[in-house]
């Protein structure tokens, strides 16, 4: 699930324009290009949101049709596995304004730089994609250098803390920030790793989930 409602996302200043591409409708192209540049997070902004069945001009609120969200969702896998290296977003079809509209939300990338194909036909070549204000476009020659001298560089806020553990996360503090955003998830019904993975404040397999450091800036379980 999102960790903020869509209402939010349109109708604050909560999320910063250039973090957010509208369109009326999926084109897969389009929306694996805006993929990659959001998960290479060119200027550290954390990634942005992709909202599917808004007009990106008049920002009116056209929606998807429902029959079509399950062949959407499984094009997108295939368009994550296309990227190099693969990129999951979170991607949820929302009720919004009485009508479907779909939200990817692309954090960061753990794994930058991320290079996507030019198109979707055989043997395209690959490219990497980055934000320029509002709009998603081929790395030029020496941006592509900065992109690739940051691939060590992950924000400080986005690194795993491998000395710490997932308990120590405050889930009352958690809890407390939801309610403050109007959040949509659900504290009670999720389970806390779920939780905790929705709000992108822990990374890592199964198995050795640990917190990053803007969880434990803001969620610190100091008993």
């Amino acid at each position: 699930m999102l960790p903020i409602p869509i209402s939010q996302l349109l109708e604050t200043n909560l999320i910063e324009e250039e973090r957010l591409e509208l369109k009326r409708g999926f084109n897969p192209e389009d929306v694996m290009h805006t993929m990659c540049a959001f998960a290479n997070d060119f200027n550290n902004w954390g990634g942005g949101y992709i909202i599917i069945g808004i007009h990106d001009k008049t920002k009116e609120v056209i929606g998807v049709n429902p029959s079509e969200i399950d062949t959407i969702l499984k094009k997108m896998i295939g368009l994550s596995n296309k990227i190099h290296y693969p990129y999951f977003p979170v991607v949820e079809p929302i009720i919004y304004k009485n009508k479907t509209v779909l939200v990817i939300a692309c954090p960061g990338g753990p794994a930058r730089p991320y290079k996507a194909p030019t198109s979707l036909g055989k043997n395209s070549e690959y490219k990497y994609y980055i934000r320029r204000n509002s709009s998603t476009v081929i790395a030029k020659h020496e941006d592509e250098k900065e992109l690739i001298g940051m691939s060590n560089q992950i924000p400080y806020d986005d690194q795993i803390n491998h000395k710490a553990s997932i308990n120590d996360l405050n889930l009352h503090l958690i809890k407390q920030y939801l309610k403050e955003i109007n959040s949509n998830l659900d504290p009670e019904i999720l389970k806390f790793e779920e939780l905790c993975k929705s709000l992108n404040i822990v990374d890592g397999p199964k198995e050795y989930l640990k917190p990053k450091n803007i969880g434990l800036l803001l969620f610190f379980n100091k008993s």
